[in-house]
């Protein structure tokens, strides 16, 4: 059965809450980056730390977290999760005009 983008949308979200860097292979990384404390409205309200996600396409290396917990939670080898991975890719970037 195809992998659909719903499921690793949610693989990736589940790595990005325990790594800072996650890649999606052959597109590119998404990033954590830590936002201070801030103190808005003439110092009556602090805002507590945060982390935004951001995607840089120019990220290509793969740190391979992607693949390993697709295989595992699948019960397939990893091999055959980063196959899956590059038709999903095909099939959604490739076929279609996406840029990011």
């Amino acid at each position: 059965m195809p992998v659909s983008l719903f499921y690793i949308s949610k693989l990736l979200v589940q790595l990005l809450r325990t790594h800072s860097r996650v890649s999606l292979p052959g597109v590119g990384a998404f990033i954590t980056e830590h936002k201070p404390a801030t103190i808005v409205n003439e110092g009556k309200t602090i805002l507590p730390p945060s982390k935004t996600v951001v995607f840089r396409s120019g990220e290509k290396w793969n740190d391979g977290f992607l693949e390993n917990i697709f295989a595992e939670q699948d019960g397939i080898s990893t091999e055959e999760a980063k196959s899956q991975l590059a038709q999903l890719h095909d099939a959604t970037f490739r076929r279609r005009k996406i840029f990011i």
